[in-house]
């Protein structure tokens, strides 16, 4: 999945007011994000170069763990039980969102 749905859900909030809806964790929490970092979430949404924009969003990670008022504490895990010949299958982050066209068993 792309970063910058995490990204724009705890990183952004340009309007914080009532009659401006917005389904982000930062509106519903009333969390008036600074312009510098609504500045660098919209950057790095844009940025075509993959390396330059992992590393935008990583920043941002970082800088959201020390500025924000939102503590993330617990994320879920999957387990996959699976024999070792099948290969090619990556948990995605809903059970409905794997490729299961990569998958082969030797």
């Amino acid at each position: 999945m792309d970063p910058h749905s995490n990204a724009k859900a705890f990183a952004y909030n340009r309007d914080n007011s009532d009659d401006n809806y917005q389904a982000t964790t930062t509106w519903r929490n009333a969390w008036a994000v600074p312009t510098e970092m609504n500045d660098k979430t919209a950057a790095a949404l844009a940025e075509s170069d993959a390396d330059k924009r992992n590393a935008m969003y990583v920043e941002l990670q970082k800088e959201v763990q020390a500025k924000s008022p939102i503590v993330i504490m617990f994320q879920a895990a999957y387990q996959v039980a699976m024999d070792k010949k099948v290969n090619g299958y990556v948990n995605g982050a809903t059970s409905d969102f794997v490729y299961y066209r990569l998958v082969t068993k030797d």
